[in-house]
């Protein structure tokens, strides 16, 4: 087999490439089969996915009104009008979106941080594939499977090494990630705003990224002064946490 391999410039997949990559690539694949089970089943939507569906319905007029009425930024909601125009709004057409992205997940995790290395990029898919939340919101009419892909380019895009220049993919990442989920939004800002320490010395890096932090500001600003968002604030909102524990638990649920 090694003789074939040389012989034709084979070369195994780097997954493939260790006997424990072998076995992480086995429960990635399980990880993606238990998401794929139930999207073709029509069960029905529940509350938050008729939002979803109802605000991408209509025009855009219609659906800007909506948003200023949410706790949410745009993004998902543009993607998912135009998906449903392509596809319908049936519960499988529509659950297909958070699958896909899901899917592209694992891909970006693959492709993205190979360079730090087998063991990384093993444990890095291995918690993405077997924790709970892969599954269920692959499978939900929400923006959050955008989100977790938005995430993982963002974290793995991010210039970790010392006087490495922030790519284009970093920073349209960052800025689509912050108009996908308010959460996201926190998570991006703190990464620019660290690179942005980082480089002070550097004009054209805190340019790109207080260009990126401007932009990715608009719309929260645009929402604070036309929208209801700031009716969530002082104890209203009905998300909860407890900090530390909550994040132990929730990052415990992966295998």
């Amino acid at each position: 087999m090694k003789k074939l391999e040389e012989a034709f410039g084979l070369k195994k997949p780097y997954m493939l490439q260790s006997e424990w990559g072998a076995i992480a690539t086995l429960i990635v694949l399980i990880g993606v089969y238990i998401a794929l089970l139930k999207i073709n089943t029509p069960y029905s939507y529940w509350f938050d996915e008729l939002y979803s569906v109802n605000q991408s319905t209509g025009s855009f007029v219609v659906l800007h009104d909506f948003l200023l009425r949410d706790v949410h930024p745009p993004l998902y909601q543009l993607i998912l009008k135009f998906w449903m125009f392509l596809f319908g709004s049936e519960e499988p057409a529509t659950r297909s979106m958070s699958l896909l992205f899901s899917i592209l997940t694992i891909v970006a995790g693959y492709k993205l941080s190979k360079h730090h290395g087998h063991i990384f990029l093993i444990i890095l898919l291995l918690v993405i594939a077997t924790n709970s939340y892969f599954s269920y919101y692959s499978n939900e009419t929400r923006s959050y499977s955008l989100a977790l892909f938005l995430s993982t380019i963002v974290l793995l895009q991010y210039p970790f090494k010392y006087g490495e220049k922030s790519s284009l993919a970093f920073l349209v990442s960052c800025l689509a990630l912050s108009l996908t989920h308010y959460f996201g939004l926190i998570l991006a800002g703190v990464l620019l705003l660290s690179h942005l320490v980082f480089n002070l010395k550097d004009g054209r890096e805190i340019s790109k990224v207080i260009t990126t932090g401007l932009l990715a500001m608009a719309w929260p600003i645009h929402h604070i002064v036309n929208g209801s968002i700031t009716s969530k604030t002082g104890g209203n909102f009905w998300i909860k946490s407890s900090g530390l524990k909550d994040t132990l638990s929730n990052a415990s649920s992966a295998i």
